[in-house]
């Protein structure tokens, strides 16, 4: 599944990866495999965000659509699950490494 922030791909996770990202504050458009899927959000300077990347059923297949949820409940969500920093970056300038996971 990728990730995409404003029309840019810079991500592609498999089951089970993650990535962090340094995005700009400002208006941004977030969506994984679905354009039609994009969620519009307005990020604050200093702040973390979090976003489940949650599997939606199709007719041939399903895909991928990117959920904001709220800084407690992403945070929570990640200490639990046992998550791999994503190896197929397609901007690795963006992307940030995570000193607290292996």
């Amino acid at each position: 599944t990728s990730v995409h922030v404003d029309g840019v791909e810079l991500a592609e996770l498999e089951n089970g990866a993650y990535v962090r990202l340094a995005v700009a504050p400002g208006p941004h458009v977030l969506h994984a495999d679905e354009e039609r899927d994009a969620t519009k959000v307005e990020l604050e300077a200093g702040k973390e965000y979090f976003c489940r990347m949650e599997l939606v059923p199709g007719l041939w297949k399903g895909h991928g659509v990117l959920v904001p949820v709220d800084a407690a409940t992403g945070a929570a969500e990640f200490r639990e699950w046992k998550l791999k920093l994503t190896k197929d970056a397609k901007r690795i300038e963006t992307v940030v490494p995570d000193p607290g996971k292996p």
